[in-house]
C-alpha cells in the first residue's frame, strides 16, 4: 500500500487552467520513466503519474482546484515503501524543481523525511544541552560544594520561571530542577557575560614640549611621541579578566575554541528545530555533525571534572560570585554596596550640591572680582579645580580637588581630599564615603546591616549654622567676597 510521503502547494495566476495538466505531464514524462498516468475521478481535478526513478518506484498524484484568479495545485509523492535518505531526498528536490515552472509560488506542506530528520536532530541537541547541564552541575558542585547554586545571582538563575513549571509536574517535584529553569541561551549567556571583566591598561606620560594649536601638526606631535613610548620600556597594571568560559571550563576542553563555535553554532540551529523549520540536506548534516561532536566532547570534559582540583583562581571567582551575590540580594533594601562609579556620582552631586551651585549665586552678585571660574563638569580622578577667582587687589581664592581614591568593597572607606586656598592660606579638607555591609539570614539570604553613608563633618565642623552657610569652603568664599568693594564703591571709584 502507498503511503504519503511528501506533499507540496504550487500557487499560480489563472492564465489557462484547462492546461495544466498537460503541462505537467510533459514536464513529468521528460524527468521521470512514467508507466501510466491518468485522471483519478469523473471531475477532472486529480491526475496521476506512475513511475520509476533509479529502480523505486512511487506516485505522484496532482489536484487541481481554483479559487478566484489562482490556480492552486497539490502535489503529492507516494512510496510502498521508504526510500534511502538520500535517494529519496534526491528525488523530492528534483520532482520540486521540475515544476517549478508551473508555480508562482511553492508551499511545503508536509514532508515525512524532514519530520524524522527533525526529530533525531532534536534528540541530539537534547543531549548535547543535558550533557553541557551535568558539566556544569559536577564542576561547580566539586569546586564550589553543594550549595553553589545559592551563590549564582538572582537574574541569572531565571526564578521567574520556576512557578509555572513546578505546578505542572506531579512526580518530580521532590527533585533538585534549578539547571532546568536555564534553556541553551541562558546556559551559553552563564558562560560568556556573567562574570567578565574589561581588560585595559593606562600609561601615563608626559611630553617633551609643549603641543602646537593646530589640530594636524597636533596629530603628527602626538604619533611621534606615542611611537617614541611604545619603542621605550614602560610600566602597565593588567586589571584582571574573569570569564567562566574562558578561565573555568575551557581547560578541560582539547580545543576549546572549537567546542566553544561548534556549541554557539549548536545553540543558535536549535531554534530552526524547535520552530519546525524546514531544513534541507546540507543544514541536517552540519547540524548532525555539530551535535555529536559537542556531545562527545563534553563527555570528555566531565570525565576530567571528576578528575580536577580546585586552584586559588577558582576560590578567588567564588569570591567574585558571592559578592555580586550580595549585591543583587539587597536590591531594593536601601543604599546597597555601591561601585566606585556610584561613589564617585555620589561626591559629585555633593560638590555641586553643597559647594559650585552656592558659590555660583555668590560670586554672580559680586562685581568687583576681576575674573571668576567655577567647573560645570567635574572630573575627581583628575585633581582640577573647582573654584577659581581673584578680587579686586589681586588676590586669590582657589578651591581643588586634592586627591580622591575610592573603594567599592563592602563597609570599605572611599575618601575625597579638597584643599582651599585663600589668598596666602591654604587648608585641606576630607571627605568619606563609607560603604555599605550586608549579612546572611537564617534563608540563606543577603540583607542589609549597615547603610552606605557620606561623612562630611571635616567640611562643616568649624561652621556655625547661624552663619548662614553649611561648610568652611563657603564660609571663606563669603568672607572673601565680602572683603570685596561694594558695587556703590566701584560706581564712586569709577566717578572719582
Amino acid at each position: 500500500m502507498n503511503e504519503k510521503r511528501l506533499e507540496i502547494l504550487l500557487l499560480s495566476k489563472n492564465e489557462n487552467e484547462s492546461v495544466v495538466f498537460e503541462e505537467a505531464s510533459e514536464i513529468i514524462n521528460a524527468v521521470f520513466e512514467v508507466k501510466d498516468e491518468g485522471i483519478n475521478n469523473f471531475k477532472q481535478t486529480d491526475y496521476f503519474f506512475i513511475c520509476e526513478e533509479n529502480g523505486n518506484n512511487f506516485l505522484v498524484n496532482i489536484n487541481k482546484s481554483t479559487y478566484k484568479d489562482k490556480i492552486i495545485l497539490f502535489v503529492s509523492l507516494y512510496t510502498e515503501h521508504q526510500m534511502e535518505a538520500t535517494p529519496f531526498y534526491d528525488l523530492k528536490i528534483l520532482l520540486k524543481d521540475s515544476l517549478r515552472s508551473l508555480a508562482d509560488k511553492i508551499y511545503w506542506i508536509y514532508d515525512e523525511q524532514n519530520e524524522k530528520q527533525s526529530q533525531e536532530l532534536y534528540q541530539i541537541i537534547n543531549k548535547a544541552e543535558n550533557s553541557f547541564r551535568v558539566l556544569i552541575i559536577n564542576y561547580m558542585t566539586s569546586k564550589y560544594g553543594l550549595d553553589w547554586w545559592d551563590q549564582i545571582p538572582k537574574q541569572v538563575r531565571k526564578e521567574d520561571r520556576q512557578a509555572g513549571y513546578l505546578s505542572s509536574l506531579t512526580d518530580f517535584k521532590d527533585i533538585n530542577l534549578d539547571m532546568y529553569f536555564l534553556d541553551i541561551t541562558d546556559l551559553t549567556r552563564l558562560l560568556e557575560s556573567e562574570y567578565k571583566f574589561d581588560v585595559n591598561f593606562t600609561v601615563d606620560f608626559k611630553t617633551r614640549h609643549e603641543f602646537p594649536t593646530d589640530k594636524e601638526i597636533v596629530r603628527k606631535s602626538l604619533r611621534k611621541e606615542l611611537k617614541q613610548l611604545i619603542e621605550d620600556q614602560f610600566d602597565y597594571v593588567l586589571k584582571d579578566e574573569k570569564g567562566f568560559w574562558k578561565h573555568e571550563l575551557a581547560v578541560f576542553f582539547n580545543n576549546a575554541q572549537e567546542f566553544k563555535e561548534k556549541w554557539d553554532r549548536l545553540s543558535n540551529d536549535r531554534n530552526h528545530i524547535a520552530h519546525n523549520k524546514i531544513i534541507d540536506m546540507n543544514m541536517y548534516e552540519i547540524m548532525k555533525r555539530n551535535g555529536l561532536y559537542v556531545i562527545e566532547e563534553l563527555q570528555k570534559a566531565i570525565s576530567k571534572v571528576n578528575q580536577s582540583e580546585v586552584s586559588q583562581e577558582e576560590i578567588n571567582f567564588l569570591n567574585f560570585v558571592t559578592e555580586e551575590t550580595k549585591r543583587n540580594d539587597i536590591e531594593g533594601q536601601g543604599v546597597g554596596i555601591l561601585a566606585n562609579s556610584q561613589i564617585e556620582q555620589i561626591f559629585s552631586e555633593f560638590i555641586v550640591d553643597s559647594i559650585l551651585s552656592p558659590a555660583d549665586d555668590m560670586i554672580y552678585f559680586c562685581e568687583a572680582l576681576k575674573s571668576s571660574y567655577t567647573a560645570q563638569d567635574i572630573d575627581l580622578v583628575a585633581e582640577e579645580r573647582l573654584i577659581e577667582i581673584t578680587g579686586f587687589n589681586d588676590e586669590a581664592f582657589i578651591v581643588s580637588i586634592n586627591e580622591f581614591i575610592p573603594d567599592d568593597d563592602e563597609g570599605a572607606e572611599s575618601r575625597l581630599t579638597l584643599t582651599m586656598k585663600n589668598d596666602s592660606d591654604s587648608k585641606k579638607f576630607v571627605i568619606t564615603y563609607r560603604n555599605s555591609t550586608v549579612e546572611l539570614n537564617e534563608d540563606g539570604m543577603y540583607r542589609l546591616e549597615t547603610e552606605g553613608e557620606l561623612d562630611t563633618y571635616d567640611l562643616e565642623k568649624d561652621v556655625d549654622s547661624e552663619q548662614g552657610v553649611d561648610n568652611e569652603i563657603l564660609f571663606q568664599l563669603q568672607q572673601f567676597i565680602n572683603e570685596q568693594p561694594s558695587n556703590r564703591a566701584l560706581e564712586k571709584l569709577e566717578e572719582d
